[in-house]
C-alpha cells in the first residue's frame, strides 16, 4: 500500500494520490508511441499488455533507447517502495516507431497511429506531433490518413516542450489543435508561456485563446 512517504515527489506535486480512491486508470489502454517499452521492468512488467514494433512488422517492442520505458514509468510505473506512476492500473501498449537513436520515419509514425487506431486504443502519448504537420504540409498522400487521425475518438497526449519550430510549423500545429477539437481530446504540455508562442506565431492573441 502506497504511503505519502513511497510515493515520488511528481506524483504527490500534482496530487495524484487523492484521486486513486476514485479511480488508478483501470482497464484504460494506453498506447506509448516511442522506442518501445522494457518488458522486464519490474515496475512496469505487471502493466504491459502488448504492442507493436512499427518499424520490424513484429510484435518485439523491447526498448533499445529507454525513453519510451521512462515515459511508460511515468504513466504507469507500480512496485513496492518508492515507485509509482501517474495511474499504475492502466494497461500499456508498446507501440515502437523509433529506433535506438531515437529517431524514425513519419511514415511509421502514422503508422503507429493507425495501429493504435485499429486496437481500440483509448489514450495515446507521443511527443511527435509536429512530424505529422511536416507530413500534411508536404504529402497530399497522406491527407486522407491524416484526417482518419483527426476525427478519431484517441485521447492524444503531445509533449511540445523541447521541440523547436518555425513560425511556419507553429501555426500549423495550432491549425492541427483547432481541427481536434470537437473531436479528438489533445493534451499539450509545454514549457513555452502565451507570450513565447505569441512571439513565435506572431499574433498573441491566437496564442492566448487557444
Amino acid at each position: 500500500m502506497q504511503t505519502a512517504s513511497n510515493v515520488p515527489w511528481n506524483i504527490q506535486a500534482i496530487h495524484e494520490p487523492d484521486v486513486w480512491h476514485k479511480s488508478r486508470g483501470r482497464g484504460i489502454r494506453v498506447g506509448v508511441l516511442d522506442t518501445g517499452i522494457a518488458r522486464s521492468h519490474p515496475a512496469l512488467r505487471s502493466e504491459i499488455a502488448g504492442g507493436y514494433n512499427i518499424i520490424s512488422d513484429n510484435r518485439n517492442i523491447e526498448d533499445d533507447n529507454g525513453h519510451g520505458t521512462h515515459v511508460s514509468g511515468i504513466i504507469a510505473a507500480r512496485k513496492s517502495g518508492n515507485l509509482y506512476g501517474v495511474s499504475p492500473g492502466v494497461h500499456l501498449y508498446g507501440i515502437k516507431v523509433m529506433d535506438r537513436n531515437g529517431t524514425g520515419r513519419i511514415s511509421d509514425i502514422i503508422r503507429g497511429i493507425e495501429w493504435a487506431i485499429d486496437n481500440n486504443i483509448q489514450v495515446l502519448n507521443m511527443s511527435l506531433l509536429i512530424h505529422l504537420l511536416k507530413t500534411q504540409e508536404i504529402s497530399r498522400r497522406s491527407q486522407s490518413r491524416i484526417k482518419r487521425i483527426v476525427s478519431s475518438d484517441l485521447v492524444i497526449i503531445d509533449d511540445v516542450m523541447f521541440m523547436a519550430m518555425d513560425r511556419n510549423e507553429g501555426n500549423l500545429f495550432f491549425q492541427l489543435m483547432n481541427k481536434m477539437y470537437e473531436q479528438t481530446s489533445l493534451v499539450i504540455t509545454s514549457n513555452k508561456g502565451p507570450e513565447d508562442w505569441g512571439e513565435l506565431l506572431g499574433d498573441p492573441a491566437i496564442a492566448t485563446a487557444i
